[in-house]
């Protein structure tokens, strides 16, 4: 029985069983925010985009078995979108809605909010990473009563617009916090992993013909695509200027909806030297905080969560000084929204790769000393401990919310 003083918290974000960033928050924050709370949040979600043909209620059932909980899902859009989530929200009742999503994800939830301005709180878990020029679509986010970011870059620009906000790191899950006894010394040659999607609007080519620089020496290069099957560039074609082993592409591609299990991806991890990171979006660098916590040393954009971290987290460039040499140089575009993207400098992509091949092939006792930086530092982040900040801060906020009596926009023509 629940008890009298519990908070109802309505979470609505993408399907929790694709495999992207997104939906594996969605996933952190059911599984975790009402343990977190000591049972004082009641929970129920909305899985948006959800494929339910191929996820249908009994996966979902079986998914979060012990959870206790409402579970709806939708694929609906636009205007359906909203009478959908409207009907949920009248429903539940819910005090907290807490949405989760990119930038460009909230117009539907804010087009209800508008309509039921004193029914509930709204709080954004903000997953795009976006520059203080946003002003002119900041408007969404200003009617939000309090938006949760993931890199400093996000919060500052929100500050800077007067919107009440907070920063979270986002993590790995617990079965990454497990200790590696892998000795990477034993590895033959210098071993690489990269994980990326394999679509146009990515570094995939780029980090593949930055590699074709080194064919003649020995390495090993895992590729991991994660996103869509088959993508968008012919992997045979990239990967036949190498020489044969050098590459290691999967045999299925990772699609959205199913991939390699945990365990499969940390012996990957744990067979590797170094883990790349060059997304045009790199904002939680969240394969690399996996990577690392297997001992994988970071070769990562000089921008996102993990970059903040390591140039301004306690002690700063003096006690992670040695990964600097690691940063790649970027070039800076804005997208929809003045979202930033990055594409990588070829040429300083260059530099680095040169840089790990003398590490490991000539001073291995360095290398080893930042493996064991690299995994100690990954313990600070947690998927878990990002979801008890998020509930410590529903439950503290719960009665000083300033609710916005917001009026019906009309517009005459």
């Amino acid at each position: 029985m629940l008890r009298v003083d519990n908070m109802k918290v309505l979470t609505l974000g993408v399907s929790p069983f694709y495999f992207t960033r997104n939906a594996k928050i969605h996933d952190s924050i059911i599984r975790n925010l009402s343990i977190e709370s000591d049972g004082s949040l009641n929970l129920s979600s909305v899985f948006l985009e959800h494929d339910i043909e191929y996820f249908p209620q009994e996966s979902i059932q079986s998914r979060y078995k012990g959870i206790e909980g409402k579970f709806y899902s939708t694929s609906f859009e636009g205007d359906q979108l909203v009478t959908s989530v409207f009907d949920i929200i009248e429903a539940e009742s819910p005090e907290v809605v807490l949405s989760i999503g990119a930038f460009s994800d909230f117009e539907y939830i804010r087009a209800i909010k508008r309509v039921l301005p004193s029914s509930f709180n709204w709080v954004i878990i903000l997953t795009s990473n976006i520059d203080d020029r946003f002003s002119e679509f900041s408007e969404t986010l200003k009617e939000a009563d309090h938006v949760i970011c993931l890199t400093d870059q996000s919060f500052s620009a929100l500050k800077k617009q007067g919107i009440n906000c907070s920063l979270f790191e986002f993590g790995v899950d617990d079965i990454y916090m497990s200790d590696s006894d892998t000795d990477k010394s034993n590895l033959e040659v210098p071993t690489f992993l990269v994980n990326d999607k394999n679509l146009q609007q990515s570094n995939l080519a780029l980090v593949l013909d930055t590699f074709t620089n080194f064919v003649d020496n020995d390495f090993k290069l895992i590729l991991h695509t994660n996103y869509y099957e088959p993508g968008d560039y012919d992997l045979d074609y990239l990967t036949s200027k190498f020489r044969a082993g050098q590459v290691e592409i999967p045999g299925d591609f990772v699609g959205i909806r199913e991939g390699i299990s945990q365990d499969e991806l940390l012996k990957k991890y744990s067979n590797s030297h170094y883990v790349i990171d060059l997304s045009i979006k790199p904002i939680t660098s969240l394969c690399v905080l996996e990577g690392m916590s297997q001992g994988c040393v970071p070769i990562i954009n000089r921008s996102g969560c993990l970059y903040e971290k390591l140039i301004g987290g306690e002690g700063g460039e003096r006690e992670y000084s040695d990964f600097s040499d690691l940063y790649v140089d970027n070039n800076l575009f804005f997208g929809e929204y003045l979202e930033p993207f990055y594409i990588i400098s070829q040429d300083s992509f260059f530099e680095k790769l040169s840089y790990s091949f003398r590490m490991i092939n000539e001073n291995i006792g360095e290398y080893k000393c930042m493996s064991e930086l690299s995994r100690s530092m990954s313990i600070q982040f947690s998927s878990k401990g990002f979801c008890q900040k998020v509930s410590n801060f529903i439950i503290s906020n719960r009665n000083i919310y300033t609710k916005k009596e917001l009026k019906l926009k009309v517009e005459t023509f």
